[in-house]
């Protein structure tokens, strides 16, 4: 009772939950510190990029938006790129090299813009 309006999640979705909670406890957090430590952005990409493709397969929390933006951050030169936040909605955070910023912030705003026309285009960065 209580006016939840809160489904109950299955048994599938509680094992999928369970398998990304593992996933990025035991396998993708500590390689991205060791890529950070090593300053190693290849491998620092390559375990980000698992890490969004957990989140999209295994809680199904990304919107269609958020998940194109990391994957064309990657597709412009970032080091590495995920969505964030509450799920159903929320950020992507990307990155990049000191130098390259405004570059690549004018180069991931017209990808989008491409993508998903000005008016869904009201993205801010910094």
């Amino acid at each position: 009772k209580g006016g939840s309006s809160r489904r109950a999640f299955s048994f599938t979705e509680l094992c999928k939950r369970l398998e990304h909670f593992v996933m990025e406890n035991y396998v993708v957090i500590p390689r991205v510190c060791s890529a950070f430590k090593h300053r190693d952005y290849e491998e620092l990409g390559k375990w980000v990029d698992l890490s969004q493709d957990l989140a999209e397969k295994l809680l199904g929390n990304q919107v269609e938006a958020t998940v194109a933006l990391a994957k064309m951050a990657r597709e412009t030169g970032a080091h590495a790129a995920s969505a964030f936040g509450a799920g159903f909605g929320g950020s992507v955070w990307a990155l990049v090299d000191r130098d390259k910023v405004e570059t690549f912030v004018v180069d991931w705003k017209k990808s989008y813009k491409a993508r998903f026309g000005a008016k869904q285009a009201d993205v801010a960065e910094f």
